[in-house]
């Protein structure tokens, strides 16, 4: 149970700093989006 909860919690910073750094540079939105299938 706290194995999925923390592996939930890490998506999700996992996906927010996708956000923000897409928001911030366009280009590590685009190497984030590669990254994101290898990732899960």
């Amino acid at each position: 149970m706290l194995i999925l909860y923390v592996s939930v919690l890490h998506s999700l910073i996992f996906a927010t700093s996708i956000l923000f750094n897409g928001l911030l540079t366009p280009k590590s939105n685009l190497f984030f989006s590669t990254l994101l299938p290898m990732y899960l």
